[in-house]
């Protein structure tokens, strides 16, 4: 009497007519039918139609049973030649379906007089419009300019939910209906960026995340030999979700989802890892070639070397930073002068790179000579060139000296890392600022979504008809100055 299932089936059996019917019709008598999930197209092998979830639970099975429809074939993510669902959009389904919350264009309860009244079609177009309402064309705007002021007030409300004060600081009153962009065009971005309330939304937005790191925190901090990854995982992502339900323009399940792709390409392994060798960070050889390059796949050796050695760290970035400034401008004399009867052709290999001993040995000859003017040009040239290959030699060298320097001293402290600090380096370092690293992206999509809905309106009715007019007149008359230089003449 309690029996659950799932069925997927194409959305043909929803609304097909004849015994299809017949047999639809008695299962929804029965009551036994609780939910139908819309799904994306091209998401199993084998086929591209779309699909959906029917599924049945006899438990409150009764005659004029309610149904819980949702449309959930927007949410999903490209992979490869198919679509895929991903763990916010399962997520979703879940959450939505488990609480029976009605959401607009996404999930209601349809009640059964509906279905019946609709012939027990179960087509769920029918009952959810999960169609993106049409961007109306505002022929006023067009005409005669400005931004409708319904595109801004209702089209971008959930901005000003957060922000309200905002609206004022990028649109002014125009006309009557109508408003104008304050900012300039290539502006409007760090207008967004720097107004006082969207930098006060952004603040609140990382203090759940810091609210939720110091919720997590212990659990993290506990976790030992032996523990279940999914557990930990189940208890991260719901605690995150709870963090984030307040706010309407970050969808709490991008911020969800940011979690769960780093839990999928690093977190769990390391999750893993710790269940099976608890809290150790070994550095191991991690090249597959000869030359052995070491790290830890717990804790990575940048992070250990960014810790405690920070200024060492910086040091081989300034040497690498002269490095590259060298070699790319000794490439871009070699690639300058690589032509033939070229003449530095004989100072180049047949690789096209400078040779330093040939160089050496022209400009020591050199010196026994008086030069004319061409010879001293190319003396200097050879003389920067010659400066450029010995700084890079050096640069080289030093910096292989330094790098070495440094690995030693990253090994030797990582034979001294107690746990307090491996815990503290991985959950602080690594975990914690890759998901806030993910946040702060979210926050930049904002600022994004927000910019290009504002350019496109503002391009949209840049151009009124007087402008169009009058682009239209100076046209034509250049058109009949170009006729008339060639002898014609044409007039309407």
């Amino acid at each position: 009497p309690r029996a659950r299932g799932a069925i997927i089936l194409p959305h043909g059996v929803l609304f097909r007519g004849n015994a299809e019917a017949v047999i639809r019709k008695n299962i929804i008598d029965s009551g036994v039918i609780k939910g139908i999930i819309g799904l994306p197209p091209n998401l199993f092998f084998g086929t591209g139609i779309p699909a959906c979830l029917i599924i049945l639970d006899k438990a409150g099975a009764v005659y004029g049973r309610d149904i819980f429809m949702m449309d959930a074939s927007k949410g999903f993510e490209k992979d490869g030649s198919k679509n895929r669902l991903r763990e916010q959009d399962v997520k979703r389904i879940i959450d939505v379906f488990t609480a029976q919350q009605d959401v607009a264009k996404y999930a209601r309860k349809v009640s059964f007089s509906e279905i019946v009244a609709n012939d027990y079609n179960l087509n769920i177009p029918r009952y959810i419009d999960s169609s993106i309402p049409e961007d109306i064309q505002n022929l006023d705007g067009h005409l005669n300019g400005g931004i409708p002021i319904a595109d801004v007030e209702e089209g971008l409300k959930s901005y000003w939910s957060v922000c309200p004060r905002l609206k004022n600081v990028l649109f002014a009153p125009f006309r009557d209906g109508f408003y104008n962009v304050r900012p300039a065009h290539d502006a409007i971005r760090s207008t967004i960026i720097e107004d006082k309330e969207f930098k006060i939304f952004g603040d609140e937005t990382r203090k759940r995340l810091n609210a939720w790191q110091n919720e997590v925190r212990p659990i993290l901090l506990g976790m030992d030999r032996g523990v279940h990854p999914r557990q930990v995982i189940a208890d991260l992502s719901e605690r995150l979700l709870s963090m984030f339900t307040w706010q309407p323009i970050i969808d709490k399940y991008d911020v969800y989802q940011t979690l769960m792709t780093y839990w999928a390409t690093a977190m769990q392994d390391d999750v893993d890892y710790i269940a099976q060798e608890g809290w150790k960070a070994e550095l191991v050889n991690v090249s597959k070639v000869k030359t052995p390059v070491y790290d830890s796949e717990l804790l990575p050796r940048l992070i250990v070397s960014k810790e405690y050695f920070p200024k060492e760290l910086a040091e081989i970035a300034e040497l690498t930073s002269q490095l590259e400034y060298a070699t790319s401008e000794l490439e871009a004399l070699e690639e300058e002068h690589s032509g033939e009867a070229d003449e530095l052709e004989e100072f180049l290999s047949e690789k096209k790179r400078f040779i330093k001993k040939v160089i050496a040995d022209y400009m020591k000859d050199d010196l026994l000579n008086e030069r004319s003017e061409e010879e001293q040009e190319l003396y200097e040239l050879l003389t920067r060139i010659n400066r450029l290959i010995e700084d890079q030699e050096r640069l080289k060298k030093l910096l292989s000296k330094k790098t070495g320097e440094l690995d030693s001293k990253v090994c030797l402290r990582y034979k001294q890392l107690p746990t307090t600090d491996i815990q503290r380096l991985v959950i602080e370092r690594k975990w914690f600022a890759a998901v806030s690293d993910g946040l702060s992206g979210q926050i930049a999509q904002v600022t994004q979504s927000l910019t290009s809905r504002i350019m496109v309106l503002v391009d949209r009715y840049a151009e009124t008809m007087p402008t169009v007019e009058k682009m239209q007149a100076i046209c034509k008359e250049r058109v009949h100055e170009h006729l008339k230089s060639m002898g014609y003449s044409w007039r309407v």
